[in-house]
């Protein structure tokens, strides 16, 4: 991903995530089909700071299928079922689903059971997985 040397070192180094995230830390919670994305919680990305008032981001302007990113302020990251033009740079992007074989696990994720959930703040309806589902970042690498 151009232009998103912050965000990638923090990921690399400040959150090592290089080899298992511990128990419990990063998992899957999210799955919407339509609207295209997958999300969850990756420990340790809250440290990359930022907000959407402070507007501190970087990354791509174009979120593109596989794209993965953050949320700036907390532990959430994203990753794009399919190509968001009208997603700006307001989420930071700092990698990409590399390969077809891990990109198919990933939309395997949208055929699970969900249930509703109403944001407090925002008052959408989102599409939260029966299960979370628990990743690791083994071999992950430079791309």
């Amino acid at each position: 991903i151009r232009n998103c040397d912050w965000s990638s070192d923090v990921c690399s180094s400040d959150l090592g995530v290089t080899g298992t995230c511990p128990e419990r830390a990063c998992h899957f919670h999210r799955a919407e089909r339509t609207y295209g994305l997958v999300q969850g919680t990756l420990a340790g990305l809250e440290k990359a700071g930022g907000s959407f008032e402070d507007g501190r981001t970087e990354g791509t302007a174009r979120w593109g299928r596989g794209t993965v990113g953050y949320i700036p302020g907390g532990p959430n990251l994203l990753v794009a079922t399919r190509d968001h033009d009208e997603w700006d740079e307001s989420f930071t992007a700092f990698g990409k689903v590399v390969g077809e074989e891990d990109m198919a696990a990933i939309d395997d994720l949208l055929d699970l059971p969900t249930t509703p959930f109403v944001h407090p703040e925002y008052k959408t309806t989102m599409a939260m997985l029966v299960t979370k589902v628990r990743f690791t970042l083994e071999g992950a690498t430079d791309v």
